[in-house]
């Protein structure tokens, strides 16, 4: 687990790294036959600013139930 910094700030901008860098990973690579719009489309609705305090709610909570940040990193940013 890694933790929560001093700051609430640092773990919030922290989480809120991890979840971007998951959702650009997962766009980076679209299916094969896509005509391109449809993940720019996405790309533009998941990675606008401001999107990020479900995921924020959902990792928190499983901190706070002793779970592990990394588990349920894609289900966080699913949400």
């Amino acid at each position: 687990m890694r933790g929560i910094p001093e700051s609430s700030a640092g773990w919030v901008e922290t989480q809120r790294a991890a979840v971007d860098r998951l959702l650009a990973q997962r766009l980076a690579d679209p299916p094969d036959g896509d005509p391109g719009r449809l993940i720019e489309a996405m790309r533009y609705s998941l990675l606008a600013p401001g999107k990020r305090i479900r995921p924020l709610l959902a990792l928190a909570a499983a901190e706070t139930a002793g779970g592990i940040d990394d588990d349920v990193l894609l289900a966080a940013a699913s949400v």
